[in-house]
């Protein structure tokens, strides 16, 4: 009975939430960081992150799997959720951007400087699938050096191709491994390799990758996780992606 006036005298501590957030691959870093930030001004929520490439995680919508918010790397993952009834098309913003670049690994960095050194016979080069964001960026900025290097240049970096990862966090771990000699990925990606030399991609021949998220339309925590939606494109949010080499939205 003492316990129950207390209660009633004091006021009871509001529930704990939990707010489901299925994340790309390649945005760990900030989200881990933005998590913290989130839940020491929010108490009453706590944010469960599931990282993975953004078409697996699309996949798992589509076969039922329970989420509050779902932030992909690229549009087309997106779609396929939205067809899938999972999100509402209105619900949709690009949060976040990034560009392509070459990581070396530490053994062959002599052997490759430039994206013209791809082609060099001997190369291993780790890249995404094409259904992977990283994979399909990948493909147009291929298609626009092409332009450049020539048709024959592409079929030789095809033939140099030693594994397609289903997110750009593998190849990063593959190529600092030595088990390739080089990957793309994106720049944000390329900070967080300890070993391996950057490249950068020339300006007229690199994409501009644009994430987007959005609330699952049967969230049961729809509010919350519009607030926190909302927390990522703010001020503060865009200062951690800022951080660690990603680009703003638009």
């Amino acid at each position: 009975m003492l316990s129950i006036l207390a209660g009633m005298l004091l006021g009871s501590a509001p529930a704990e939430e939990t707010l489901t957030i299925l994340a790309a691959a390649s945005l760990r870093s900030p989200m881990v960081e933005i998590q913290k930030l989130y839940e020491s001004s929010n108490s009453s929520t706590r944010l469960e992150m599931s990282f993975a490439g953004s078409q697996e995680l699309a996949a798992q919508l589509v076969l039922g799997a329970p989420g509050d918010l779902f932030l992909s790397a690229d549009r087309a993952q997106i779609d396929v959720v939205v067809k899938a009834k999972r999100m509402s098309a209105r619900d949709i913003q690009p949060f976040s951007g990034n560009r392509l670049c070459v990581i070396v690994a530490k053994r062959a960095a002599g052997k490759v400087e430039s994206l013209g050194d791809l082609a060099k016979p001997g190369i291993r080069i780790s890249l995404a699938g094409e259904k992977v964001p990283i994979g399909a960026y990948t493909n147009q900025m291929f298609a626009k050096a092409t332009r450049d290097l020539g048709a024959a240049w592409l079929d030789h970096v095809r033939s140099n191709v030693v594994s397609f990862e289903t997110n750009v966090s593998a190849i990063v771990t593959r190529v600092e491994l030595g088990e390739a000699d080089c990957g793309i990925v994106y720049e944000s990606d390329a900070r967080q390799a300890k070993t391996s030399k950057v490249i950068g991609v020339p300006k007229n021949l690199n994409v501009r990758a644009v994430y987007f998220g959005g609330v699952l339309s049967d969230s049961p925590q729809k509010e919350r996780s519009r607030s926190f939606f909302k927390f990522l494109l703010g001020k503060e949010g865009q200062a951690v992606f800022a951080k660690y080499g990603f680009l703003p939205a638009k």
